[in-house]
């Protein structure tokens, strides 16, 4: 009964394993290899440092997206702000003009022909130059009228500020929308409208001058892939940034672990499949030959990509060109193979390493032996 119930537990585990697990560090390597190489063609010159300047670059694109969203939304506030602030000022000014009028009408007898401000200087000076009363109305008409007036005056001031801080607000949006789409931020001139400016950033628009336009264009869209990426997988911006070799070796082991999981599969479903009564071979078939294969698949990866070069020890660059040229369909077919016969890939190895390896000895030893 509890033989019956370990078993259970194994083939529950292993399906874990197999049908859970295995998919989804396939699916990550497979992202991360692919994503490598979108970075190495993207850059192009110098495409070692591909997953820093990718990097860099998302990071920038990041702050630039939090950048103009948040200037969108200080845009909209201000925008409130500036039509709340304009009502104020006309009903600051009609109070203000009112008064004044009132007080020149008293002056005068006529209607003022003035300016609001240059009417206000001159009932002021009148005012002076009168000697009121204790107590008379005039002079407490003209101090209401000049306290209306400043009163305006400070409406107005507020809302000029509001409305130079809603061109500086333009002004760096447009900058921002500019560089996010890879071009210089518009320069200010007196006849263009700074809102102009923010419209034409909406516009679709090429690289920088003197710069590759389709080479900007995919390390942006490769950063754009990237920021999605890191945010949604785990642990992918920490793989994203080792080197292609590590992955890729990865990568292949695991298709060969895959391909051993197959052959194993292919041999319990044949005639070779353990009679009843024999001891249950669930882990050694899928735990087991697994792990050999993708031992197996590990190493064949190198000695594969490794090549004739091999022997000549060739540059640290054009050894990562060779790992770099092995497309995934490629790696998951040599890691397949490699798995599926993972003991005559083995035994391939060991005659390798055995001729690699072969001293003056051994043939001495044979020489002596014909003799």
């Amino acid at each position: 009964m509890d033989l019956s119930w370990m078993r259970i537990a194994n083939r529950v585990l292993l399906g874990f394993v197999w049908f859970i697990l295995v998919p989804a560090i396939f699916a990550f390597f497979y992202t991360v290899i692919e994503t490598q190489s979108a970075a190495r063609v993207a850059v192009g010159a110098n495409s070692r440092l591909a997953p820093f300047t990718i990097s860099r670059l998302a990071d920038r694109l990041n702050a630039l997206e939090a950048e103009i969203e948040t200037t969108s939304q200080e845009l909209t506030a201000l925008d409130e702000k500036i039509r709340a602030a304009k009502v104020r000022v006309d009903e600051a000014k009609q109070k203000s003009t009112a008064a004044v009028n009132s007080v020149w009408i008293t002056f005068r007898n006529a209607q003022p022909t003035c300016e609001l401000e240059q009417c206000l200087a001159d009932i002021v000076t009148d005012n002076d130059q009168h000697d009121w009363a204790e107590g008379a109305e005039i002079p407490k008409r003209v101090a209401a009228a000049q306290q209306l007036y400043d009163a305006y005056r400070n409406a107005q001031f507020v809302s000029d500020d509001l409305v130079d801080r809603n061109g500086h607000a333009e002004t760096a949006l447009a900058a921002a929308k500019a560089e996010y789409n890879g071009s210089k931020p518009p320069a200010p001139s007196d006849q263009a409208d700074q809102a102009d400016q923010a419209d034409q950033a909406d516009q679709p628009v090429t690289g920088p001058v003197g710069a590759d336009e389709g080479s900007t264009e995919d390390q942006k869209a490769v950063a754009l892939s990237f920021n999605k990426q890191r945010h949604a997988i785990p642990l992918f911006e920490f793989a994203f940034f080792l080197p292609s070799g590590v992955i890729v070796a990865s990568f292949t082991g695991l298709m060969g672990a895959i391909g051993a999981a197959v052959y194993s599969l292919y041999v319990e479903l044949g005639m070779l499949a353990a009679p009843k009564g024999e001891p249950d071979r669930t882990w050694m078939a899928f735990g087991v030959r697994p792990l050999l294969g993708a031992l197996a698949g590990f190493t064949v990866f190198f000695v594969i990509s490794a090549g004739a070069s091999f022997l000549i020890q060739p540059q640290a660059t054009e050894a990562t060109q060779a790992v770099n040229q092995l497309s995934p369909p490629a790696l998951a077919s040599l890691g397949l193979f490699a798995g599926l016969a993972s003991e005559n890939a083995l035994k391939w190895l060991v005659e390798k390493a055995n001729s690699f390896f072969k001293s003056s000895d051994d043939g001495d030893g044979a020489a002596a032996t014909g003799a």
